[in-house]
């Protein structure tokens, strides 16, 4: 009988057995969910549901009069389509009525961006379809009494199935917990790396021998992954074993005071359950560790950051990465591009205004990015834009921790971590009197600097193969491999538009691609930027012809590197080596 805490796979490393307990270690996101650990809808999940029978219990209506989503007690609903966020009162509802079926045809319930989720509901005959930033879920409407899907960081976090497995409507909207949920069939066939969730199937690379294991910290918590090899019927097969350490320490925790001391203060890297190996970074360099070492550490505290750097670099990225990371993960987070906002209305958009404040002031007032963001995380991008007269209130703000709503008398506390960028010199704003001195040593706490990419291009390839697969994922097309090629073309490119500009040229050539490698001819540089010219000397002639030999090797063998080291007359471990410093990869029959 397989162990619900283990995975197996055969030797091409295609999943044959996955049970229940590593489901929180997988990878979900696949066009057609095939699996959920167990959970409830919490606060930052977006819930979709969709039902046909009458809604009349007092337990579903009390539900939705909780969300926010009813005005009134006597409000009945059926055939209806509802899209809300869990606790967030902020960003009004979807709720669409009275929905009409054509048995015989086809139509669309609803096909909008919310909260920068697609979602498309619609229906063939007796289907009906969610389809939900690129996955898709179906049932049958006969079986179907409702169905709801919870959206969490723009993935399918869980979704309603058949009978046995739905949970009722009203518990799901109270937040009780639901059961996990595997499609075995689904399971069956489905390549380790994409079942495994990146950082696990990383580790599970690691282990090379029987009975290896390896510890290491997922999600907070304390994870040991060990593999063991199986042989069944002549065939060898590979064993997977998680053993999750948060179960045993929760149950200390419930028994010893002291643990509950002790984790609320510094543990080996750990503070108060933040994952210190949880930050994603583009590239390997020095200068990148060194930054993940910085960020680490203001991560869990309350310290003011300021992020500076050229435009594109991966500034607001990376606000969001400190944020995810923080003890105010929880709370919102806040973006305000001072750029582009009008002058005349940074003011009124920080703080908000009471009703009546100005001519054109909204009736009942407004909320201000600081109140929206109270216990969470304000990001002031480009703060080399605000203006010069709003300076000094801001760094009012910043001192007192409170402030005062625009036409108002009410104070309000600004309970707020402020992390702040910009692409400008502020010290040379100092000396020209255009940012005040006081406010850039007020913000200037924890600077960090994001080096451009022309800097990192030891590390482009690295980078774009960090990218690539999310911008397939997005277009929703197979996964492609950049050729040596195309490769040696972007490398002499100065990237002035940085990150951004490289995702916006990779994501052109992904759609100018014909097969299933990107070309040099799919990768259409920008003609602003010339060429940096770049001296050629005998090595880097030595080692182009070296690669291209081997690349041709590899073609002709399909992929087999043993033949092809011996058709090259060099050892086995040095043909490893050099297809790995020259990052070739290959399609045939597989590595060998």
């Amino acid at each position: 009988m397989w162990k619900d805490n283990i995975i197996v796979t055969n030797w091409k490393e295609e999943v044959l057995h996955a049970g229940y307990k590593v489901l929180p270690y997988i990878n979900l996101w696949s066009e057609a969910p095939f699996a959920y650990p167990e959970g409830k809808a919490e606060s930052g999940d977006i819930l979709i549901c969709f039902t046909e029978k009458l809604l009349e219990k007092p337990e579903e209506i009390q539900a939705l009069k909780e969300m926010k989503i009813l005005g009134k007690t006597e409000d009945v609903l059926q055939n209806i389509l509802l899209v809300a966020y869990f606790d967030n009162q902020e960003v009004k509802p979807l709720l669409k009525r009275n929905l009409t079926w054509n048995v015989d045809g086809e139509g669309v319930f609803l096909d909008t961006i919310y909260e920068r989720n697609e979602i498309r509901v619609f229906y063939e005959k007796d289907v009906l379809c969610f389809q939900v930033n690129g996955q898709r879920l179906c049932w049958n409407r006969k079986d179907t009494e409702y169905a709801a899907v919870l959206i969490k960081d723009r993935g399918v976090k869980y979704f309603s199935t058949g009978a046995e497995e739905r949970i009722p409507l009203q518990n799901l909207l109270a937040g009780q917990q639901y059961p996990a949920w595997l499609d075995r069939n689904g399971v069956c066939a489905k390549p380790l790396q994409e079942f495994l969730h990146k950082k696990v199937y990383e580790k599970a690379r690691q282990l090379t021998a029987d009975g290896e294991e390896v510890c290491f910290a997922y999600s907070g918590r304390g994870l040991t992954l060990r593999k063991e090899l199986l042989s069944m019927d002549g065939t060898e097969h590979v064993v997977y074993l998680f053993e999750d350490a948060g179960t045993i320490m929760e149950e200390l925790a419930e028994q010893s005071q002291k643990y509950k001391m002790l984790t609320s203060g510094e543990i080996e890297g750990m503070v108060s359950g933040i994952d210190f190996n949880s930050f994603r970074f583009w590239g390997n360099e020095e200068i990148i560790r060194e930054m993940g070492r910085l960020l680490q550490k203001c991560s869990v505290t309350n310290t003011t950051v300021l992020l500076t750097g050229e435009s594109g670099t991966g500034k607001t990225f990376l606000a969001r990465e400190i944020h995810k990371n923080s003890k105010r993960s929880q709370k919102p987070f806040v973006h305000l591009n001072c750029a582009a906002i009008p002058y005349q209305l940074i003011e009124s958009e920080l703080f908000g205004y009471e009703e009546g404040a100005f001519t054109g002031a909204r009736r009942g007032g407004k909320k201000g990015y600081f109140e929206m963001a109270h216990g969470g995380t304000m990001f002031l991008d480009e703060i080399g834009e605000i203006p010069l007269a709003l300076q000094g209130k801001l760094l009012e703000v910043l001192q007192s921790r409170t402030f005062y709503q625009v036409g108002g008398t009410q104070k309000y506390e600004a309970d707020v971590r402020l992390i702040a960028a910009t692409n400008k010199n502020l010290k040379e704003m100092v000396k020209d009197k255009m940012f005040r001195a006081d406010l850039y040593y007020r913000i200037n706490v924890f600077p960090i600097e994001i080096p451009p990419l022309r800097k990192r291009q030891e590390s482009l390839y690295s980078i774009i193969m960090d990218i690539l697969p999310d911008i397939c994922n997005r277009l929703e097309i197979e996964p492609l491999l950049l050729s040596s090629q195309a490769f040696e073309k972007m490398v002499q490119y100065p990237w002035p538009g940085n990150i951004r500009e490289l995702e916006n040229i990779l994501e052109k050539a992904a759609i100018l691609s014909d097969s299933k490698i990107i070309l040099p001819e799919d990768v259409m540089l920008s003609e602003e930027e010339p060429f940096t010219a770049k001296a050629v000397t005998l090595q880097e002639v030595r080692e182009r012809a070296e690669r291209e030999a081997i690349e041709n090797a590899l073609q002709m063998f399909h992929g087999d590197k043993n033949k092809a080291a011996r058709y090259l007359d060099i050892g086995r471990s040095n043909m490893f080596e050099k297809v790995k410093h020259y990052h070739i990869s290959a399609e045939g029959d597989g590595w060998r």
